[in-house]
């Protein structure tokens, strides 16, 4: 079986990678398959974190093994199957390529395709042009933080729920654009 993730970025709203990939290839696999698609050096610590519905960050998956509570289970991509924390179509993951800058792209599974195999990864569809791959230390430093959005209107707003939320809500991506996507129309072209 495959999964045929979009990839979307908050930088540039023409860029957009499909990839399929099998679903018992590893994150490590993944994160390699994001790298080549974007033409970028396999030289950066990079993290994968699954999602849910409104892209609070659950799980996270590391490139190396990070000493951490032994409570929080410490997922590594080369140890870790995809299939093992993608369960459905729809899923949104998020991939962090630049930890100093903090910038992400964001998956999510279009499609599940069964009775296929592929031996290697595959962009299916590649348009727009990957962001930098790691921004200069100035550009870093002097990047202003996107501003929260205000929480006033949510019903069920908590102080607690706004210290420990590690939610994309406050990025400058309309996230409303990758929920409204059309995955189930999404053209496959080479």
């Amino acid at each position: 079986m495959l999964y045929r993730l979009i990839m979307l970025s908050d930088e540039n709203d023409e860029f957009r990678r499909d990839i399929k990939i099998n679903t018992d290839a590893t994150f490590f696999d993944l994160h390699n398959a994001i790298l080549d698609a974007c033409g970028y050096t396999h030289d950066q610590l990079g993290s994968f974190f699954t999602c849910d519905n409104n892209w609070n960050k659950k799980e996270e998956i590391t490139l190396i093994p990070m000493e951490c509570d032994s409570a929080i289970d410490n997922y590594v991509m080369d140890e870790t199957a995809l299939d093992a924390l993608i369960d459905d179509e729809g899923q949104k993951l998020v991939y962090e390529f630049d930890m100093l800058a903090e910038r992400y792209f964001y998956l999510q599974v279009a499609e599940i395709i069964t009775r296929q195999y592929l031996e290697q990864p595959e962009v299916c569809k590649s348009m727009g042009k990957a962001p930098e791959q790691v921004l200069p230390v100035e550009v870093v430093e002097t990047k202003p933080k996107a501003p929260a959005k205000s929480k006033q209107n949510k019903e069920d707003y908590s102080l607690e729920e706004d210290e420990d939320n590690d939610s994309f809500d406050d990025l400058d991506i309309d996230l409303e654009d990758l929920e409204n996507l059309d995955i189930d129309n999404a053209d496959q072209e080479l």
